[in-house]
């Protein structure tokens, strides 16, 4: 009998080629002859076998009596593994160097969802893209920011129409610039607010920064060394699978984690 961890070693190595995961992705459609499998793939039924070999015996691909190919449920499975893989091994230097601190389980699992996103390593460029997100916003904003700073307000001041919202969640020892509550009371925050257009909350902690509106989304991550979050970099896309995955982080923060309220920020 082959042990647990046997199989296991045995699936990860099946996964390890990229010919193996084109040979899965296309068998996830519909099972097939050899022959259609290697003209799809624009290969040879002689250069697939040992890799449907590999897969067979590892089991991920059974043959049927009509002799088609067919996927097994651990492929299946498997298969919406990948983009995990995908998107560590594409953004390998980044996570060499920042943590996925503050992210909740149920969305690491998900974290092949970022996999088309586009990594802002200048920090002018990465500040320039964040302010564009706020200028360029329709219909909502939603973010979690441990730093708001004072130009925030100057933007978004001319985006309070009808039927815009903002959602702002802040961590309890956020400190701000001199100026902040004035800035705030002088471009109509504070009058939104009362309107209900602007809703605030603030958190015991926000290890990380996710900012979502209808167009994009972007998200950035704290660094090893510091703990703080690395405003250096970010990703960035409008893919609708990273944009939902950001707002669902927005929204485990601003649901899930505990409120704390009367809160006050340190101006300096």
């Amino acid at each position: 009998m082959v042990s647990q961890d046997a199989s296991s070693i045995d699936i990860f190595s099946a996964l390890s080629n990229s010919v193996r995961i084109e040979i899965l992705r296309n068998l996830n459609d519909s099972s097939m002859l050899s022959s259609k499998l290697a003209k799809k793939m624009n290969t040879t039924v002689q250069a697939n076998q040992k890799h449907i070999t590999k897969l067979t015996d590892c089991g991920m691909v059974t043959k049927g009596s009509d002799g088609r190919l067919e996927l097994t449920p651990i492929a299946k499975a498997s298969l919406t593994q990948i983009s995990s893989f995908t998107f560590f091994a594409k953004f390998k230097d980044y996570f060499l160097d920042h943590t996925l601190e503050g992210v909740p389980d149920k969305l690491i699992q998900r974290i092949g969802e970022l996999s088309n996103a586009n990594l802002i390593e200048d920090p002018m460029v990465a500040w320039e893209q964040a302010k564009a997100m706020v200028a360029n916003c329709k219909e909502f904003l939603y973010g979690c920011s441990a730093m708001v700073p004072l130009e925030f307000y100057g933007v978004v001041k001319n985006k309070f129409k009808p039927g815009v919202k903002f959602k702002i969640l802040s961590p309890k020892k956020m400190m701000v610039a001199k100026g902040f509550y004035e800035e705030r009371k002088k471009t109509g925050w504070d009058d939104q607010l009362k309107k209900g257009n602007v809703e605030e909350k603030v958190v015991a902690n926000l290890p990380l920064t996710v900012v979502v509106t209808k167009n994009n989304a972007e998200v950035l991550f704290a660094h090893k060394k510091t703990g703080q979050i690395d405003g250096n970099m970010l990703f960035l896309s409008s893919d609708p699978k990273f944009m939902q995955w950001c707002k669902d982080l927005f929204y485990y923060y601003w649901n899930e984690v505990p409120e704390i309220k009367g809160v006050s920020f340190k101006e300096v």
